[in-house]
């Protein structure tokens, strides 16, 4: 009794951990953005700073970060995380919204290490940025506005 009793506690202390591991979110990696202007961009997190590709600006100089609770903080603005899921979140600050979505597979700008590279990540980031904006709503059904309430976001986090 008492070894069937000492499995079951450690049998839920593991799945305690376990969830609460599972739901820590991780912004390491290559995203895909669209602002709240409908532009799109790709953003590539290490574990301090952030590499940016814009369609219209194209590459952007590195920013650093740092994340804290529910907050994003880079040398610009700071952000509130609203996570959708592990690979899905929105960034909100008090004008200007991020919708993120994790690139999991082609050219990513992780790989992008020099010039010769230039050519495949172009190719690759504008065809991720044409199937993106097929789905996405279009600027005159409101996401070109400068703030959403938190209705509006969760909304949003609920279509995909």
């Amino acid at each position: 009794m008492k070894l069937r009793l000492n499995k079951i506690v450690v049998g839920i202390f593991i799945l305690i951990i376990f969830n609460s591991c599972s739901q820590k979110h991780e912004f390491r990696g290559d995203w895909g953005a669209i602002d709240s202007y409908g532009s799109y961009s790709e953003l590539c997190f290490s574990d301090s700073t952030i590499e940016i590709y814009d369609e219209l600006a194209g590459s952007i100089a590195s920013q650093t970060y740092s994340s804290k609770d529910d907050s994003l903080i880079t040398n610009i603005l700071s952000y509130r995380m609203n996570w959708i899921n592990a690979d899905s979140l929105n960034l909100v600050s008090d004008t200007f919204m991020l919708r993120m979505m994790r690139i999991k597979t082609g050219y990513k700008l992780s790989d992008y290490t020099d010039e010769n590279d230039r050519a495949t990540y172009t190719t690759a980031f504008y065809n991720r940025m044409d199937k993106w904006k097929k789905k996405e709503l279009k600027p005159s059904d409101g996401m070109n506005s400068n703030h959403k309430t938190e209705e509006e976001i969760i909304e949003i986090g609920k279509q995909n």
